[in-house]
């Protein structure tokens, strides 16, 4: 699992995914630089908060979508 490339997907500082993860910043970093895996329930947390941001994602399109439509009305 490529940490980092997650937590820049979501637009995250460490510091931010390391509160949602329930863990530390350090922890986040050295899973980033790979010294150390997420062990098995930080991978589920970590999977977690990636389908809770699509869920999210998914929920905000069609609203995206209508506010540009709208603003081509003007």
């Amino acid at each position: 699992m490529d940490v980092r490339a997650l937590r820049r997907q979501l637009g995250l500082t460490q510091a931010e995914l390391a509160e949602k993860a329930f863990t530390t910043p350090r922890t986040i970093i050295r899973w980033e630089q790979k010294n150390v895996m997420p062990n098995l329930q930080g991978r589920a947390r970590l999977r977690e908060i990636a389908k809770e941001w699509q869920r999210d994602q998914a929920r905000s399109e069609p609203v995206k979508r209508q506010l540009e439509a709208s603003d081509g009305d003007e």
